[in-house]
């Protein structure tokens, strides 16, 4: 039997603990000779026995030299242990040189006081090529460290600094409580960093120099909510209530930021109290609030505040057009979009003089009608806008693809390179979502070819996931794995639930279990999965390993959202989930079901229980 990676490590160790230098020794010489795949994990435990051991010789430092990992964790232990001579012997000996390498020395030196021959490998670094943002390392270290005289020095000699380098030395001073020091760095910072400057005004209201404090905030070229805190903070803790209030009020005037802050957490709640708080309020802190709701699906209250801003003589801009357009992405939502496209209209904005704001309104126009599943509508407003850009052409496409208008997007890529328009990728993924679900193969294939030898574009993930897709509803499944196989890079979970959704309409076991184990290790709580899976079991009459799924997501806590289909009646939404008697109609709707049953059966239909997921009998099935 041949040693693994766990057994090498376990009598390295053993080595180590008995100070067997000479045994270790030869398992090292072992590995390097039997060129181990493992070097990287069992580097730890070698570094380990020779530390134990106290010893380095000629006799393994060539092998050493083969794992650039080891080199560095001897070193790293070397210099924790403040035997720096012998670390610089292992550094002096090395025929390549990283940047952890050079770094750990650096770093060594200076924790052991040697600052000089820190700075000496520091130029010598930098003299050979190495990366300069090693400065900024050891300026946060060395202010760490306490040696904020040597991080002074070494800023100082540094030709160039970034944002980071600034920070760096600022949080240096002020960690040191060298007010005046910090102050000036600030001052001499080209492009002020607000954490920075927001440390500052809490450090000098400690300090109780509030109009440092002052003077720090005014500077600051952008604020956030902390920044504004901070300086609420200074004034409270200086007993000037009045101040405070005045800045409050400052901070309600530029509280867009901070509603984009609370729609980012998704409290859209919190968002509105300070929307509505606000005193003043300007076409900034209304769109903020509109894509607000737009983004938490709300298309209605996005609606209230269009209306109610213009009421309030507040002029929409592109962004807020957009935003209020992006919230009409369903169809329940389309005859809402309706009123904007005729508000747009009436007012001008299709045919503002700024060309590219009213393009991006015709474009968002064009997508919200393709997503309500109004083609007619979209190709409408495509067809009058003037000016088209790759955008525009891109949106009808993809319009065309949802709705399984697979020739119409074609014909469409024509017209678009005959009026010369290049195709980018996002073109090319329209493009193979209308082959995929026209059933278009070949033109698929053709696409995939042409887009990386014509345009030279390399295919993404969204582009294999398409043509895994398409090749995948043809039925040629083995296809689609040899696909994913000579990708350059790691099938992502998209890819691998596509493959499930191909595999659930040709019952492929095999694959399917394949693609969802992969899919798991990658998204283990998508509920998806785990029901595509049953769902194919299910069909193949594999009933135990749908019990066994199924207990397999409860033990994972693994929940599965209900599916929910909804009609729109006299401009009011009425959604249902399955099995639902919540509705104040349940009696008449059950009713008309039951009459539709009956005149299916009379028509001779019969229904597909092939993917039922319950083993019921058949009467129950249908």
């Amino acid at each position: 039997m041949s040693p693994n990676k766990f057994t090498s490590v376990q009598v390295i160790k053993a080595c180590a603990g008995l100070g067997a230098h000479e045994d270790g020794r030869l398992v090292h010489e072992h590995l390097i000779q039997s060129d181990c795949k493992s070097y990287v994990f069992i580097g730890s435990s070698l570094v380990g026995m020779y530390a134990k051991c106290g010893n380095i010789d000629d006799s393994w430092k060539h092998g050493l030299q083969q794992n650039v990992q080891v080199v560095n964790a001897l070193l790293n232990m070397y210099v924790n242990s403040g035997t720096m001579a012998v670390a610089r012997q292992v550094f002096d000996t090395l025929l390549s040189k990283d940047v952890i390498c050079w770094t750990t020395m650096i770093m060594g030196y200076t924790k052991h006081g040697e600052s000089e021959e820190a700075f000496r490998m520091f130029h010598q670094m930098q003299e050979e090529g190495l990366d300069p943002r090693m400065g900024t390392v050891l300026v946060t270290m060395y202010g760490k460290c306490g040696s904020i005289n040597d991080a002074r020095q070494l800023f100082d000699k540094l030709l160039v600094r970034d944002v980071f380098t600034w920070t760096s030395m600022i949080g240096g001073y002020v960690e040191h409580g060298l007010v005046e020091e910090a102050f000036h760095v600030f001052h001499r910072m080209q492009q002020e960093d607000v954490h920075v400057g927001t440390a500052l005004v809490s450090m000098y209201a400690r300090c109780r120099s509030i109009q440092d404090a002052i003077q720090v905030f005014d500077k600051l070229r952008r604020r956030n909510v902390v920044s504004w805190n901070a300086m609420i903070a200074a004034y409270a803790e200086h007993q000037q209530g009045g101040e405070a209030f005045k800045v409050f009020l400052r901070m309600q005037q530029e509280g867009s930021a901070l509603i984009s802050m609370y729609v980012r957490f998704g409290s859209i709640n919190d968002a509105r109290h300070v929307f509505d708080k606000l005193q003043i309020r300007n076409v900034i802190t209304w769109t903020a609030m509109i894509r607000g709701y737009a983004e938490h699906g709300t298309c209605e209250e996005a609606f209230q505040m269009y209306w109610q801003m213009q009421q309030e003589g507040v002029k929409p801009n592109e962004i807020t057009l957009i935003s209020i357009l992006n919230a009409c992405a369903s169809p329940a939502d389309l005859e809402l979009g309706k009123q904007l496209h005729v508000h747009i209209r009436n007012a001008g904005y299709d045919s503002d003089i700024r060309l590219r704001n009213a393009l991006i309104t015709m474009n968002s126009l064009i997508d919200m009608y393709a997503k309500c599943g109004s083609l007619a509508c979209a190709r409408q407003v495509f067809d009058e806008t003037a000016e088209r850009d790759v955008v525009s052409w891109n949106v009808m496409i993809a319009g065309l693809a949802q709705h399984g208008c697979g020739k119409d997007a074609l014909e469409l890529f024509e017209q678009m390179k005959q009026e010369g328009f290049m195709p980018n990728s996002v073109t090319f993924v329209g493009l193979l979502s209308a082959c995929s679900h026209a059933g278009l193969v070949d033109e698929g294939c053709e696409f995939f070819l042409s887009m990386c030898g014509d345009y030279s574009l390399a295919p993404a993930a969204w582009h294999y996931g398409c043509m895994v897709d398409l090749l995948g509803r043809a039925g040629q499944l083995d296809d689609a794995e040899e696909l994913i196989n000579k990708m350059s890079f790691d099938a992502d979970s998209s890819i691998w639930n596509t493959v499930l959704s191909t595999c659930r309409i040709h019952d492929n076991v095999q694959l399917a279990e394949l693609a969802a184990n992969c899919a798991l290790k990658l998204e283990g709580q998508n509920a998806s999965v785990y029901v595509l899976l049953s769902h194919i079991y299910a069909a193949t009459g594999m009933w135990d390993n749908v019990a066994k799924l199924r207990k397999l997501m409860k033990d994972r806590g693994v929940k599965k959202e209900l599916g929910c289909s909804w009609i729109e009646v006299k401009s009011k939404v009425h959604a249902f989930v399955a099995d639902d008697r919540t509705h104040a109609e349940t009696e008449e709707i059950y009713a008309e079901l039951d009459e539709l049953t009956r005149q299916i059966k009379e028509a001779e239909y019969v229904p597909d229980t092939h993917n039922v997921m319950h083993d019921f009998e058949e009467q129950q099935k249908e």
